[in-house]
Order: structure tokens, then C-alpha cells, then sequence
């Protein structure tokens, strides 16, 4: 006698999600696909033609299979909303003039505490543009 469960076979499907139709046409489908009934006996079931029942029978296949295809590995990458972008964007400016007005304290702080560091800054400031002016003249 083989031991654990019972297998389940086709209970299974009770416990999905889905109408009961699709339930039984699935329950139908494996069942001929098993050999436990005709296709005479599943046409009588589902109340349809043996075409009909070959054509529902493939395309349920054709879903399953590209269902079972490999798919990469991981969560797939999700493209951001618009809103999502909205607020990296005001993010990375907010970034920026923070940066930026700290930038500015620290000249300030730098012009209040060295004076002469800043003339420096300014001479050198100068004499970069006197140097472009001299390259400009033909």
C-alpha cells in the first residue's frame, strides 16, 4: 500500500479560481487526455461538435504550453509611472539646489573669514578672461 496522501487528480481544480464552465471543460480536456473518457463522451458533456471540442482541446494545450515557457529569473522590471517620474525628477533638484546653495554658504563663509583668498579667486578669475580676450584678436 502506498504511503502519504491520496493523490488528488482532478479535485484540484475545485480548489482554483475560475466559473465552473471553464472548470469543467478543463476537467473534461484532461480527462480525455487521461483515456478516462471518449471524445464522444466529452462532446456529450460540454454540449459541442468533435470539431469544436478539438479546437478547445488545442488552444488550451497552445495556453498551457506558452504558460510552462522558461521565463527570466527574478521579478520582472516594472516601467515607473508618471508620477513615480515626477518625483525623481523633483528630487534631483531638490538635490542640486541644496547642493548648490551650500556651495554658496561656504564662498560666503570662505569671503567673511579670508578676504585675500578671495581677491585671489577674483585676479585669477581676471586673468582667464584677459587670456581669452588676447586669443579672440586675429
Amino acid at each position: 500500500m502506498p504511503r502519504g496522501r491520496p493523490p488528488q487528480k482532478l479535485r484540484l481544480l475545485d480548489r482554483l479560481s475560475g466559473s465552473e464552465l471553464a472548470k469543467l471543460r478543463t476537467r473534461t480536456i484532461l480527462e480525455t487526455l487521461n483515456g478516462d473518457k471518449t471524445i464522444e463522451e466529452a462532446c456529450a458533456v460540454l454540449g459541442v461538435g468533435r470539431s469544436a471540442f478539438h479546437e478547445l482541446r488545442n488552444q488550451a494545450l497552445e495556453a498551457w504550453v506558452k504558460e510552462l515557457e522558461p521565463k527570466s529569473p527574478g521579478r520582472p522590471r516594472s516601467e515607473p509611472s508618471e508620477e513615480e517620474l515626477a518625483l525623481r525628477q523633483a528630487m534631483r533638484e531638490n538635490y542640486e539646489l541644496k547642493r548648490d546653495l551650500r556651495v554658496e554658504q561656504l564662498k560666503t563663509e570662505i569671503a567673511l573669514f579670508m578676504p585675500e583668498a578671495q581677491e585671489r579667486a577674483r585676479q585669477q578669475e581676471e586673468r582667464k578672461k584677459k587670456r581669452k580676450r588676447r586669443k579672440r584678436r586675429p
